[in-house]
């Protein structure tokens, strides 16, 4: 894919209100620039026009003509916290598009491929998210990216993450289960929030990563949502797994230009535990009371290490 943080980084004031164009194997004109109201833009040209597309409050999708045979599909960044996802975003668009030769087909690809990524900037929340629920995101992506990919196929990945779905289980794949829970860096204990989480007729895996929240200049490699939403998705070449992907990403109800979705985590330690019939847990059959209900408890770190995998 094309590196549009880098391309972005290198423009001077000569782009603002102007376009260069990008030299890729397509139909279309591809341009990249900044628009008159200072906006990052990325262009398509076409001899033809291309469906009404609707903008959002992230996105403006500016569309209009110099002549019968000279249409622009214009698609400028409103909010500049937004901007790296705004990058993939632009990538992705290319890579739709890229190698047709055919006209009326890459508009469609390109409608496609706009819908699909759409949602990620609509910005339709009131408020941020908790903190605990970022963190719980963050540990969730993170193992996605740098434990289970190395295991699966980064298809397979996408479609076992429970996401804000109601399945028990974070990550259900193969004949095995992953349940993340990330804790303070100090935190002595972790919660388990019901009985499902832990309970299988079939082993599985209590994933259990510690993170210290860090400053917006802290820069050790994915050390954010944002950071691994894009790393995430140099992976995956699929669109109907990129269309899930971010489906799911955004019924988590993150923001894309809410600082939440940039900050910054130390990761300080990964441990995998085996659940297995004898791992202590609060099992449905261990509860006596037909009036308890929502029963949720907590486990402490130190006291599992006989279940620590290596």
């Amino acid at each position: 894919m094309i590196d549009f943080e880098k391309i972005y980084s290198s423009f001077t004031d000569e782009l603002a209100g102007n376009q260069k164009r990008l030299e890729v194997n397509t139909v279309l004109g591809v341009y990249y620039g900044v628009s008159s109201e200072g906006c990052l833009r990325l262009s398509f040209l076409s001899s033809v026009p291309t469906p009404k597309l609707e903008s959002t409050k992230l996105l403006k999708v500016y569309q209009g003509r110099e002549s019968d045979s000279v249409y622009w599909t214009c698609f400028d960044l409103l909010q500049p916290e937004a901007k790296k996802v705004y990058f993939a975003f632009c990538a992705t668009l290319i890579d739709a598009v890229k190698e047709i030769k055919d006209e009326a087909e890459a508009i469609s690809k390109l409608k496609k491929r706009y819908l699909t990524w759409k949602t990620m900037f609509k910005k339709e929340l009131s408020q941020s998210l908790s903190r605990e629920v970022v963190q719980g995101l963050f540990g969730e992506l993170y193992f996605l990216k740098n434990y289970l990919a190395k295991q699966y196929s980064i298809s397979d990945c996408i479609k076992s993450w429970s996401g804000p779905d109601s399945t028990s289980k974070d990550y259900s794949i193969g004949n095995t289960w992953y349940e993340i829970k990330t804790i303070g860096a100090n935190s002595m204990k972790v919660r388990i929030s019901s009985l499902s989480q832990l309970s299988s007729s079939v082993n599985g895996h209590l994933v259990v990563l510690k993170v210290e929240k860090m400053s917006p200049a802290f820069t050790n490699g994915e050390s954010s949502i944002e950071e691994l939403f894009k790393s995430i998705l140099n992976l995956i070449d699929d669109e109907a797994i990129e269309g899930l992907f971010l489906s799911k990403l955004s019924s988590f109800g993150v923001d894309i230009s809410d600082e939440s979705f940039s900050t910054k985590f130390d990761v300080k330690d990964v441990s995998l535990y085996n659940v297995d019939e004898s791992f202590p847990k609060i099992k449905e059959e261990d509860i006596k009371y037909d009036e308890v209900c929502e029963v949720s408890y907590s486990l402490v770190v130190n006291s599992l290490e006989k279940f620590l995998e290596e």
